[in-house]
């Protein structure tokens, strides 16, 4: 009987679609830097909006979640993390983060690339992505994927919705092995934000 009710393609109206500052062509989406909000639990589970959280995260210049300012400048490290919500951090303010918190304990600067809703795929794309487009200087002596049951089932869809029916936004690419044995990434089918 539930299955009656899914729609397999709900429509996407366009007043949706300008709210959607976060789409990525390459990754499906990825927090716009110098973004602050707050932060929206996840209300697929619920069916229902849920407007009580009044946390707010900030993203830095880098797109990474901000993070603890008093590290120790002589430090030789630096930390990036990558993964899905429970590495970002939801439903906390960013002074509670698992980033802050150890660049707070370890005195040296963390990076935390975690974003919401995603799959391992998506973790280790915006891993290569960051990696290719950091100032040469700057290099990160230890990388740490943080993954939950939900990161490693999300990297089997392109589209979140058949797993978590109304995410109707999260359009992505994903992972596959090749007949040789080898990762490659099937690229998200969207061209354009519009074509949701």
């Amino acid at each position: 009987e539930a299955a009656s009710y899914f729609i397999e393609f709900p429509d996407v109206s366009n007043s949706i679609l300008d709210k959607f500052v976060t789409w990525n062509r390459e990754l499906g989406w990825c927090p716009t830097p110098g973004l602050r909000k707050t932060d929206k639990n996840d209300t697929w589970m619920l069916g229902e909006s849920v407007e009580n959280n009044s946390n707010k995260y900030s993203i830095d210049s880098n797109g990474a979640r901000v993070g603890f300012p008093f590290w120790d400048p002589k430090s030789t490290k630096n930390i990036a993390l990558f993964g899905d919500s429970f590495c970002m951090s939801r439903e906390v303010n960013d002074s509670q983060t698992i980033g802050w918190h150890l660049s707070e304990v370890s005195k040296c600067p963390v990076e935390n690339y975690g974003v919401g809703g995603y799959g391992l795929d998506q973790a280790f794309l915006r891993l290569k992505h960051v990696i290719s487009t950091k100032n040469n200087k700057k290099k990160f002596t230890n990388v740490i994927l943080i993954i939950t049951p939900y990161t490693i089932a999300r990297a089997v869809s392109l589209y979140r919705h058949y797993l978590e029916p109304g995410n109707t936004l999260a359009v992505k690419p994903r992972a596959a092995i090749s007949k040789k044995g080898s990762l490659f990434f099937v690229p998200s089918p969207l061209k354009e934000k519009a074509d949701l």
